[in-house]
């Protein structure tokens, strides 16, 4: 959960759907680029709704990439990074841009962390807020993803909305509005 308005959209469907995962757990992969503005609002949703909160984040790579665009040195990180840089992504180079917008980041701060909390959790299922529209990489997803490393699948739930379509069940549904999105944010991700 994000915060975001594909991620709300997606926990009002999950909490539409069933009673069963009460209280619903919800993880935040904490790339530590959050805006204060979004874990308030996140806390302030998870407390009206009565849901576990799961937050998953790489520690290693945070401590090293104190700040935006910090360069990380590969051999300072631990053996798991460096085998996920070097195994999962054929990465070379001796450092990296902490950042979201390269991939070595974001496989550290985002998949990773995610592997990790489905893991530990024992989550056969991650329910996961993306759509087809918002980039090429995820016009061919389906709304069913078996995964490997750990062993789960991934439930696509909103891949055919629109942003036009969230906006309108967000509008329609009286859901929680990030209030970045208030003062023209489009994306609510980094910092």
């Amino acid at each position: 959960y994000t915060g975001g308005k594909d991620s709300t959209v997606l926990l009002w469907l999950l909490q539409k759907a069933t009673d069963s995962l009460n209280p619903v757990p919800v993880l935040i992969l904490d790339h530590g680029l959050h805006f204060e503005e979004t874990w308030e609002f996140i806390h302030n949703v998870v407390k009206k709704n009565q849901l576990k909160l799961l937050t998953a984040r790489n520690d290693d790579v945070i401590a090293l990439g104190s700040q935006l665009g910090a360069k990380i040195e590969v051999d300072a990180l631990n053996a798991q990074n460096q085998a996920e840089i070097r195994d999962q992504l054929n990465f070379t180079a001796t450092s990296f841009e902490y950042s979201l917008d390269s991939d070595v980041g974001n496989h550290l701060l985002k998949t990773l962390p995610m592997k990790n909390a489905i893991s530990e959790h024992g989550f056969d299922y991650a329910f996961v807020g993306i759509r087809w529209d918002e980039h090429s990489a995820r016009a061919n997803e389906a709304f069913f993803s078996a995964r490997s490393n750990p062993d789960h699948t991934r439930v696509h739930p909103i891949l055919p909305f629109t942003e036009r379509d969230i906006w309108n069940v967000m509008l329609n549904e009286r859901l929680p509005v990030h209030p970045l999105y208030e003062v023209g944010y489009r994306s609510l991700d980094s910092i």
